[in-house]
């Protein structure tokens, strides 16, 4: 906690998310998050740049639709480290249902390096985390 005379404060409040402020010191002045946002939005041509730039989906060319051959997307699954498990318990519903598959956050999976399996190179590297939940 600072010492501060109580007269000297200019403004007081809180700062918001998303919001910000500058202390000028050289005009002697607090500026506000919407002052500073409109000084930069003035700097360079946004909005044209926006419309000279934007590309929409009409202006791209139509997509060619692939149909993989099965032995094909089976050698991707494992070379990409899938099991049958996670195509089943994971993706299949991800797939039906357009939603996320639930699960634990948990990892109870046998170190990479103990492994009798094949596993993706990253496999080896992990990180400890605390995980905090609120009753």
């Amino acid at each position: 906690v600072l010492d501060i005379d109580p007269a000297t404060v200019v403004r007081k409040g809180r700062l918001q998310p998303g919001r910000m402020f500058l202390v000028d010191t050289a005009q002697g002045r607090i500026v506000d998050d919407d002052e500073i946002k409109a000084a930069l939005a003035a700097e360079h041509p946004y909005a044209r740049w926006l419309e000279e730039q934007q590309l929409t989906l009409d202006d791209l060319p139509p997509r060619t639709m692939l149909t993989p051959q099965h032995a094909s997307v089976v050698a991707h699954q494992q070379l990409f480290g899938y099991t049958i498990e996670e195509l089943r318990i994971i993706l299949a519903p991800m797939a039906r249902t357009g939603g996320e598959a639930l699960g634990s956050m948990g990892h109870d999976a046998a170190l990479a390096v103990l492994s009798d399996k094949a596993r993706l190179l990253f496999d080896y590297f992990t990180q400890m985390f605390a995980q905090v939940t609120n009753p």
